[in-house]
């Protein structure tokens, strides 16, 4: 499917583009504000993963030198707003001088598919599709799952910014490294990238750049056509969208994003 053809079948809810208008704004920040160049990280948090979520941002803060700053981008449910709140605030003010955290509500399209996008795979998990389009204030940031742990700084992380030419709009790791475990390559019914695929698990977004393609009606498109064709959910349409587009992905090595399997 061409990015910009239209399906015969599709409605206008569904070609619609609804945050052209709109950014996200935090419902709590912190009073804190970075100085200087700062590394931003975001995750989105829905159910029961607070905890887990709060060992990954420890584990950011840990091995990350004092003298980068960090902002913290938590999208989740209402309810667990002022957890995060108050888990951050506790934390030893060596830490809290060098962090700051922007808590933002859980938001999809207002469509006719809006349920089905909040649904797909995973409570929430789609919502880093729509990042370019929401944090319209932020530049770049590393988008992680809740259950990642890191063993290295970010600033090394974040350097890998600096690596990508004019085209790439995003970093990731691939899925797999041997055909023989590969899933995508054994099992998918949908296109993705390269050989083996790429897993969305630590991703390294653009948002500038991702704002100026047609990254998010792509993701409309490549969701009607293959919906009933994606057990992973985003990280498929992730891999269908660089699969049509590779030369806007760079591509990292495995230790950006280790998975014992």
């Amino acid at each position: 499917l061409k990015p910009q053809e239209k399906r015969p079948n599709e409605t206008r809810d569904q070609q619609d583009t609804p945050f052209q208008e709109r950014q996200l704004d935090p419902v709590i920040q912190s009073i804190h504000q970075p100085e200087g160049n700062a590394v931003h990280l975001c995750v989105v948090v829905c159910d029961q993963r607070g905890d887990e979520t709060m060992v990954m941002l420890k584990s950011a803060a840990m091995v990350t030198h004092a003298t980068i700053p960090l902002v913290f981008h938590i999208i989740t449910e209402p309810q667990h707003h002022t957890f995060f709140r108050d888990q951050l605030n506790m934390w030893p003010k060596v830490y809290r001088q060098q962090i700051s955290y922007r808590i933002y509500t859980v938001t999809f399209p207002s469509s006719a598919v809006s349920d089905s996008w909040r649904k797909l795979f995973k409570p929430c998990a789609s919502q880093r599709l729509f990042l370019p389009d929401l944090l319209k204030s932020v530049d770049s940031l590393i988008y992680v799952d809740t259950d990642t742990l890191f063993l290295r700084s970010l600033a090394d992380l974040w350097s890998h910014f600096s690596l990508f030419n004019n085209s790439q709009l995003a970093g990731l790791v691939g899925e797999a490294e041997d055909g023989t475990a590969g899933w995508y390559n054994r099992f998918a019914n949908h296109p993705f990238y390269g050989s083996f695929g790429v897993n969305s698990g630590v991703m390294l977004m653009n948002l500038t750049r991702l704002r100026q393609t047609s990254w998010l009606s792509d993701m409309q498109l490549f969701y009607n056509q293959y919906r009933l064709m994606i057990p992973w959910g985003d990280q498929d349409l992730i891999n269908i969208f660089f699969a049509a587009h590779p030369d806007q992905l760079y591509l990292m090595s495995c230790p950006w994003n280790y998975r014992s399997d």
